[in-house]
């Protein structure tokens, strides 16, 4: 009896406990896709047309350079933008609007995949998916999957404990620097602006908002209202932290028992 209430116990502990702290490592693809979501984001809110999206457009709202930095390469090549002609998850009903054009090589992951944009109600999102997965996708609207090889990322499971958690930072109102998944401060993105608009000012940015190469991704250089969605695949720590002390204490109570019977 004693040692089945000691794991029960300890049951409940893990189940609150890990969650809590069991958080995701960014890596240079991932906070570059991190980035490209934003940037998308930014560009539909500013009155963008999903169907007319280019690769050229993004690049002419990005910092070229930080984003280029990020991406290990020219950030344009990274991508394959589908834009309106992405097909539909039957399953969510959320549509494919651009992804990693190099197949992703993550020690996190058990197979090759990509990091993917969608469009899904009105607000972008991005996730991992596995190669088979987005290749199904395409095949049923009859594009190719473009591969331009494979991009190795740095080594996660060595960090992962204790990391900060995946969901991506914004800044509000004020002209603080967005942070990606790693806590680390972001480069900015030029504003948007759209024909017959009044241009938005361009905000200053602090003297240290330069980052290392390997944690830079674009983002807006002015104020970004976006509400933050963490991937599928990408796990985040919500538990609240009264219900753990509950669980402590009730654990505690349950272990006072069998010592005060085991006692008499």
């Amino acid at each position: 009896m004693k040692t089945f209430l000691i794991t029960l116990v300890l049951a409940m502990l893990s189940t609150v406990l890990v969650p809590a702290f069991a958080t995701t490592v960014g890596t240079p693809a991932s906070t570059t896709a991190l980035g490209l979501r934003i940037v998308i984001s930014r560009y539909l809110a500013e009155g963008g047309d999903i169907n007319s999206l280019t690769m050229e457009q993004i690049m002419r709202i990005v910092d070229v350079d930080a984003a280029n930095s990020t991406a290990q390469g020219k950030f344009a090549d990274r991508f394959e933008i589908l834009a309106g002609r992405g097909p539909i998850d039957q399953q969510t009903k959320a549509k494919l609007i651009a992804y990693t054009a190099n197949q992703i090589g993550e020690d996190r992951r058990d197979g090759p995949g990509r990091y993917v944009i969608w469009l899904s109600n009105g607000e972008v999102e991005y996730n991992w998916e596995a190669e088979g997965r987005i290749k199904s996708l395409l095949d049923g609207s009859h594009l190719d999957l473009v591969n331009k090889g494979v991009w190795r990322q740095p080594d996660t499971k060595a960090q992962s404990m204790f990391h900060v958690g995946a969901t991506p930072k914004l800044p509000p109102k004020d002209n603080r620097v967005a942070e990606d998944e790693a806590g680390h401060r972001l480069p900015p993105i030029k504003p948007v602006v759209q024909p017959n608009a009044e241009p938005i000012p361009k905000a200053p940015l602090p003297d240290d908002a330069k980052v290392p190469p390997t944690v830079q991704s674009p983002v807006s250089k002015a104020s970004i209202e976006s509400k933050p969605t963490a991937p599928s695949n990408e796990p985040t720590s919500s538990t609240p932290w009264s219900l753990i002390v509950i669980l402590i204490v009730s654990a505690t109570g349950l272990l006072w028992l069998v010592l005060k019977r085991r006692a008499k």
